[in-house]
């Protein structure tokens, strides 16, 4: 990893940001899960290995980012496109993670030819869309910030004060309240409970606040048409994913035009760790435009 950057945006914010894997090699920029912030969680070693310059981006409120209040999931298009700039990035591939998903979909929409190919991996959906949260079921950090930001921002501080526990006991914690399918990922890959309570450090720099409106900004609508993404997209999805259902992975796949739906049997929400190789191999094998 290159030491954690910032860029000054045109309204007087600042971006912060940090490229892993080649600094010479194609671009890609992560648009980050809930919780999540620039520090990566899966292997740098992968990015490394396939020439990938990964870069991701503390949004808004979150790590060093500066707030934006009152924004959009569709104006994180303009903050990518500055951060593109000041880097001297031309053209580039986007990952969206979780709630990255929306993220990465407004800049597919808004920056055209710019992005190069999208993988949208364990993606929600508009959550403006009826019955979406009966779908979601009763997750709590989702219903608490819908409804008691205040306490959803309490809850995040409390979890990212876990992070300070030793790595024993992290692991333990892990494997006590992840399903079966993400407890295999940890078995696998262990040192990504280490990358994890480092970004749960981080993710709260500037407290909790940024996390619980990061949530919100989604439950509101988008202002991105999935219709008129043209941009070659892979929607990655496990069907053990206990927090993002399989039918919202087929309706991403069906509502983007160049849209293919992978989905991975036995897999649940940490497959970005155990196929993150072949995530980033697809995005890099996209058809020029």
């Amino acid at each position: 990893m290159t030491p954690a950057g910032t860029v000054g945006l045109s309204d007087g914010r600042t971006l912060a940001y940090a490229v892993w894997g080649d600094p010479a090699g194609t671009p890609v920029i992560e648009c980050h899960g809930n919780p999540g912030c620039r520090v990566l969680v899966w292997d740098e070693g992968v990015a490394a290995r396939l020439g990938v310059r990964l870069i991701t981006v503390d949004r808004p409120g979150i790590g060093l980012s500066s707030p934006k209040p009152g924004r959009t999931v569709a104006e994180w298009a303009r903050d990518v496109d500055e951060l593109a700039g000041a880097l001297g990035v031309e053209r580039f591939g986007v990952l969206g993670y979780s709630v990255g998903g929306a993220y990465a979909g407004a800049c597919a929409e808004r920056l055209g030819d710019r992005v190069t190919a999208m993988s949208l991996v364990s993606s929600i959906v508009p959550l403006d869309r009826r019955g979406a949260f009966a779908e979601l079921g009763r997750q709590l950090e989702w219903l608490l910030a819908r409804d008691r930001p205040r306490i959803a921002g309490a809850v995040f501080a409390a979890q990212a004060l876990l992070a300070r526990l030793p790595p024993v006991a992290l692991r333990r914690l892990a494997a006590a309240t992840m399903p079966a399918a993400d407890r295999a990922v940890l078995a696998d890959q262990p040192g990504i409970v280490e990358r994890g309570a480092a970004m749960g450090a981080e993710v709260v720099r500037q407290g909790a606040g940024g996390l619980v409106e990061d949530l919100r900004v989604v439950m509101r609508p988008w202002g991105v048409d999935l219709g008129a993404i043209d941009t070659p997209t892979t929607v990655w999805q496990g069907d053990r994913d206990r927090s993002i259902p399989v039918g919202w992975a087929e309706l991403l796949a069906r509502s983007i035009p160049r849209a293919r739906l992978r989905l991975r049997p036995g897999e649940g929400h940490l497959l970005i760790a155990s196929n993150f190789e072949a995530i980033l191999e697809d995005l890099l094998a996209a058809p020029r435009r």
